[in-house]
């Protein structure tokens, strides 16, 4: 994320919670997701993350704007008739106290000193655009993307060599007889849940069965 950005991931760095996210490429839906969000110093991470950096990857090479919506509180409807009744509530004597039982604390400061507000400060009771303001803090957070975790962090890797270029499944070279080739160096992306691994050892078993059987010595 920007630099402005910055001090919202280092106040809630280490959190993990239940989201639902959704990936805007110039302002259109292109993917959506539901899981386990990690939040770390440098940005996003977890299998919902994972699941829409593809089509992120993409559009960011392409120079396209690129965000993430968060909705962390997806299990229920936090809008704000929501927010404006808990405002209401006795235990609601700032801000810090409106946030207990909904996200981790250290997730709520960073959320509201992003959305310009403070945990300390004082509420009015049924204040609705004080109301509005949170429930757009924790429902509908975007967040422009600005790249990718470095390779290191990555669990599978887009692109590769085309499967144009090679022959069925016997996944020979159609231009170079006898060489075979399988796996990650392949043009083949599967979602996360053993999908990826299982194109390894299918892709692996596939070539070297007729690697085996070929004739073609090199």
């Amino acid at each position: 994320s920007t630099e402005r950005e910055t001090p919202f991931f280092r106040a809630a760095q280490g959190v993990r919670v239940p989201a639902e996210l959704t990936l805007l490429v110039d302002n259109a839906v292109r993917g959506k997701e539901s899981g386990e969000l990690q939040l770390t110093k440098e940005g996003f991470s977890g299998i919902a993350v994972f699941q829409l950096s593809l089509v992120a990857g993409r559009a960011l090479a392409e120079k396209r704007k690129t965000e993430l919506c968060i909705n962390f509180l997806a299990d229920f409807t936090a809008d704000t008739d929501f927010f404006a009744r808990r405002l209401s509530m006795p235990f609601a004597t700032d801000l810090e106290a409106v946030g207990n039982g909904l996200v981790p604390k250290n997730l709520w400061g960073a959320l509201l000193r992003r959305a310009a507000l403070t945990p300390q400060q004082a509420v009015k009771r049924g204040d609705r655009e004080l109301a509005k303001k949170l429930s757009e803090a924790l429902t509908a957070s975007r967040f422009t993307l600005q790249g990718l975790g470095s390779l290191e962090k990555a669990q599978v890797s887009a692109g590769g060599i085309a499967l144009l270029e090679l022959s069925g499944q016997s996944l020979s070279f159609r231009r170079v007889p006898g060489l075979y080739a399988a796996g990650e160096i392949l043009n083949v992306t599967g979602p996360c849940g053993g999908y990826n691994l299982h194109w390894c050892f299918a892709s692996g078993l596939s070539a070297g069965q007729s690697a085996a059987s070929d004739e073609v010595r090199i």
